[in-house]
């Protein structure tokens, strides 16, 4: 599913959960999240999400 089309329709509420009750639970906070979607495309666009992440690791976002 596309991340847009889960962010908007379902309210990414899975993640607000898991953010809440369990990393807010334990003390994690704040917390940023990536949503990937539709990465059943291309080889080229599935090649790519993960050297994304791992600029947003590098970077610290």
């Amino acid at each position: 599913m596309p991340a847009f089309f889960y962010r908007a329709y379902f309210g990414v509420h899975s993640v607000r959960s898991y953010n809440r009750n369990i990393l807010g639970g334990i003390g994690i906070d704040p917390v940023s999240s990536s949503l990937i979607g539709n990465n059943e495309n291309s080889e080229g666009h599935r090649k790519r999400w993960p050297e994304r992440m791992h600029a947003h690791g590098k970077d610290g976002d």
